[in-house]
């Protein structure tokens, strides 16, 4: 499976046949009223005036923090955090413009491939509802990119990024991330105990009926997560995986539950973000973090060109990336950070990067076709 150039092509026709039935990382819990369904309700809120116990702002930020409170309203399509989070986030972003509380953020959970195949009909149609992106399809970013239909924003706060740019997390002056991965060792000690320095370990068990792996058939970061393993992975191990019978789902969610359960003690996709709010809740989770490699995608934030409310989007992505943002959205749902300097909530389940033997991936030059030859491939496997 090889990964070439990439042509230039949009990238959706796989999209639109990944359409999954949950989303891949969302929570159970309902997501927030679609705002494709009352755009004229948030375009005709009161402006409001700037809050006087805001920080201070420099010219260019005060300048965009009242063309945001002109517009009213941001709206974000993510595919990872949970509502606690976001009302959390939307709160401290509030507060840190003086933004008022007559002002809108609205966040929806969706699937990797829902909101890839919902954003290309609104883009397609010229009727674009939502200002940011958010997911952990990198290739699906590169295609908006190649397409036009990212705008281009040199956030101040991306100057942190650095470091993160060079490895493969963002994309200098459009959009930047922090990274995640579905493809972590994961299991509940109450259930099982094992010890796993290299992903072969893993096959040292006898795991029958005991695993859960994502389902790269009806999600796209599971997809990828696939495509970065098989870099040092042979096919192999995953036909060796297969035969211990695993389940296969698409939430993360889902997976950590059955870990809590017993009903899958064990995950070869495991979701650290996932592992860190259950153990928060009170049930001890173990993570192995393999030593021959493990697969960071990237969860990237990106403004579309079409945009309703580009202002308010830019200060949107302003706040996430700045260390303030990062502290609110990292202590939610510990992801790893790319912002320089920033100190993890947890070690154990965000560790800093450099900790970690990252699998090198272009993002960019993955093609269609190379993603249908690794479905095909992972079908043959466990279908």
């Amino acid at each position: 499976m090889s990964v070439g150039s990439r042509p230039g092509m949009r990238r959706y026709p796989l999209l639109i046949a990944l359409v999954a039935f949950v989303a891949a990382c969302a929570p159970p819990a309902e997501a927030p009223d679609d705002p494709a369904a009352a755009p004229e309700e948030n375009g005709a809120a009161e402006t409001a005036e700037p809050d006087a116990d805001a920080p201070a702002a420099d010219d260019d930020e005060q300048a965009l923090v009242e063309a945001a409170i002109e517009e009213g309203s941001v709206g974000y399509w993510h595919t990872l955090m949970t509502p606690e989070t976001a009302e959390e986030l939307a709160t401290a972003f509030r507060e840190r413009y003086g933004l008022g509380d007559d002002f809108t953020v609205e966040f929806t959970a969706l699937s990797t491939a829902d909101l890839a195949t919902r954003a290309e009909q609104e883009i397609g149609a010229g009727a674009v509802s939502v200002d940011v992106l958010s997911t952990g399809a990198a290739p699906f970013f590169y295609g908006l990119l190649e397409d036009g239909e990212i705008t281009e924003y040199n956030s101040p706060s991306h100057e942190a990024y650095e470091a993160a740019f060079e490895a493969g997390i963002g994309e200098p002056g459009y959009f930047a991330g922090d990274a995640i991965s579905l493809g972590f060792p994961m299991w509940n000690p109450a259930h099982i105990d094992l010890e796993i320095e290299e992903w072969a370990d893993l096959l040292e068990y006898d795991l029958t009926d005991q695993v859960m792996i994502g389902d790269a058939e009806n999600s796209l970061t599971h997809l990828a997560t696939y495509m970065g393993m098989r870099q040092v992975l042979d096919r192999e191990f995953f036909e060796q995986l297969a035969e211990f019978n695993p389940g296969a789902t698409v939430r993360a969610d889902d997976i950590a539950q059955s870990m809590v359960t017993g009903e899958f003690p064990v995950t070869s996709t495991g979701t650290p973000s996932r592992g860190y709010q259950t153990e928060r809740d009170g049930v001890d989770l173990e993570i192995a973090y393999p030593t021959d490699g493990v697969v960071l995608v990237p969860q990237n934030w990106a403004i579309l060109e079409q945009a309703p409310h580009p202002n308010a989007a830019k200060l949107l992505i302003d706040f996430v990336f700045s260390e303030e943002g990062q502290r609110v959205y990292q202590d939610g749902e510990a992801a790893i950070s790319g912002r320089a300097g920033f100190e993890s909530p947890s070690d154990k389940w965000a560790p800093p990067l450099e900790e970690l033997n990252v699998i090198e991936m272009d993002w960019a030059s993955i093609t269609p076709q190379d993603e249908e030859e690794a479905l095909e491939e992972w079908r043959e496997i466990f279908r």
